[in-house]
């Protein structure tokens, strides 16, 4: 069964894309299905990099970031590039915690919650640097989101 944090953390997730369009939440749904099957592939399996390369298990966290990086490029590739960016990003940070728990359940790798929070940091950081967003675009993301939440709040109720 997968630790309780990993599992709070996963139902949390599929909250938050629930409340986007039905399309978005099939299609976080469709890819986490398909990145569990590709990663947990009885014939692939074997080349997890954990698996495999008994080193990586110094460095659990990087490992499972670059990891999962690498298979939600590969995801995104094979969409042709359709993939919408949040599901992207979600269903790899889905991914990413059945990741951790194959890690500690098959593996007795355990990750506290600073190795979870630091993994999923990883992981935003590389998908972000393969998909050619750098942190200057996402902060002007974040400035104009904060601005527009602003502005809503000052407009009178209809």
């Amino acid at each position: 069964m997968m630790n309780p944090t990993l599992q709070r953390i996963e139902q949390a997730l599929d909250e938050k894309v629930k409340q986007h369009t039905p399309d978005t939440y099939q299609d976080f749904k469709n890819a986490v299905l398909a990145g569990d099957k590709i990663m947990f592939d009885k014939n692939a399996n074997k080349n997890l990099e954990l698996v495999k390369n008994p080193e990586s298990r110094k460095d659990p966290v990087n490992t499972v970031a670059k990891g999962i990086a690498g298979l939600m490029w590969l995801m995104y590739q094979q969409s042709k590039q359709s993939m919408d960016l949040a599901v992207i990003i979600q269903a790899g940070y889905v991914l990413m915690l059945h990741a951790i728990d194959f890690a500690e359940r098959g593996l007795g790798i355990t990750f506290d919650n600073t190795m979870i929070e630091k993994c999923g940091q990883t992981l935003a950081y590389i998908l972000m640097q393969r998909l050619g967003i750098d942190e200057n675009q996402l902060a002007e993301a974040i400035r104009q989101g904060q601005a527009e939440v602003q502005q809503s709040k000052q407009q009178p109720p209809q």
